[in-house]
């Protein structure tokens, strides 16, 4: 949490590339969910990842500096969500959609080919 309340450029320029005009709202209502989350000791998914009726494509890289251990976190969310699909890839950082994106476009669209 602290990371985020520093606001610096690059973190700005990030925010704003991915959330648009808006991100300062996105990001506090983002950090405030994991406050509420982390203070009451749960999950931001609330154990409710099982709920999910919809297919679900998990990507991450085994790479980024951000999130740790995000390949076993990805896999333990998967295993929540009925016929989910990973896609771990071991370069790229964060987000991997924007530090792989040639590789994280083909898995998408193969994704998105495998839908009914």
């Amino acid at each position: 949490m602290q990371e985020r309340l520093k606001r610096t450029s690059g973190q700005v320029s990030f925010w704003q590339q991915a959330h648009g005009d808006d991100w300062a709202q996105v990001v506090e209502a983002d950090s405030a969910m994991f406050v509420r989350a982390w203070g009451n000791g749960r999950s931001v998914f609330d154990n409710r990842l099982g709920e999910i009726a919809c297919p679900v494509l998990l990507t991450a890289s085994l790479a980024d500096p951000i999130l740790p251990d995000v390949g076993a976190q990805t896999l333990r969310a998967a295993q929540q969500i009925q016929g989910c699909q990973v896609y771990l890839h071991t370069r790229g950082g964060h987000p991997l959609m924007w530090t792989q994106s040639a590789d994280f476009r083909r898995m998408c669209d193969s994704f998105m080919q495998s839908l009914p």
